[in-house]
């Protein structure tokens, strides 16, 4: 088989009209290649995110957070990639998301400092519902910051 030699070969994303890969229409197929049965007017709703007024690095790690793929030791050690799961921070715990940005020793240290004293803001089992719940509200510059800075620690 010939090919023209005048032509470059080029890369081209079918999902949008020009060819080209964007964030935005690689995140609007997944989306739309989702399946059917999951509800997607709670789970898959990620508009919230990409409204809030913050940096965009804040905005990925509140994505990553919410979608459970932070490369924490606990992800990592489910994935046969770490030997262990256990926080090399302080030892005490299984590092998930929500111990390394809010429950260890350390990272707590951190909230109390911020003014995040109150016990309800400890109490949320799930990181998604725990950064949507402190997302509005006085202090979310605060909060996200914190977040950021207690992932950056």
């Amino acid at each position: 088989m010939k090919f023209n030699e005048m032509v470059e070969d080029a890369l081209i994303w079918s999902h949008n009209k020009n060819g080209v890969y964007t964030t935005k229409s690689g995140y609007s197929w997944l989306i739309q290649s989702a399946d059917s049965t999951t509800d997607t007017s709670s789970n898959l709703t990620w508009a919230w995110i990409w409204k809030l007024k913050i940096p965009k690095k804040f905005k990925l790690l509140v994505w990553l957070v919410c979608h459970n793929v932070v490369h924490t030791l606990s992800l990592l050690h489910h994935r046969h990639i770490a030997p262990t799961a256990t926080c090399s921070r302080c030892g005490e715990s299984e590092e998930t998301v929500l111990h390394c940005l809010r429950d260890c020793r350390f990272s707590s240290n951190i909230w109390y400092m911020l003014g995040f004293t109150d016990h309800g803001f400890f109490s949320e089992g799930c990181a998604h519902n725990w950064i949507k719940n402190n997302a509005d509200g006085t202090n979310s510059s605060t909060f996200f910051a914190g977040l950021w800075w207690t992932w950056r620690h």
